[in-house]
């Protein structure tokens, strides 16, 4: 691969691991704002809005995850003593803070969604 090619794949993948990651804050924003009389007649008796919001955090965690397994992939490019692959001399300096915020982001999201996951019955 060229170089150029490297580049443009980092940021690609940067680029859709971001939105994943932007992704995993769905599931609780959806079912902290849905109204009560469109989802009443599909939840059973002893269910609640919230805990369909608790239940919310476990897939909050779920995308959380694969967005730092696939982030983990692009792992070489930013370790400076890789010795499997050629790595452009720019690439590492340009994209590794986008790569650490995005990590840290997915990895906020996988604390919040254990909590919404473990108390989220109580918030709500």
């Amino acid at each position: 691969m060229e170089e150029h090619e490297h580049i443009d794949r980092v940021k690609s993948k940067l680029w859709k691991y971001s939105l994943l990651c932007a992704a995993s804050f769905m599931p609780p924003i959806i079912a902290i704002s849905m109204p009560f009389y469109l989802v009443s007649p599909y939840l059973s008796e002893n269910e609640t809005l919230s805990t369909w919001f608790q239940r919310s955090g476990s897939l909050m965690v779920i995308i959380a995850i694969i967005t730092e397994f696939k982030l983990y992939s692009l792992n070489d490019y930013f370790d400076l003593n890789n010795t499997r692959m050629f790595v452009p001399v720019d690439l590492p300096k340009t994209y590794k803070s986008t790569y650490f915020v995005i990590s840290i982001v997915a990895l906020m999201s996988m604390l919040i969604g254990t909590l919404i996951w473990g108390y989220g019955d109580i918030f709500v």
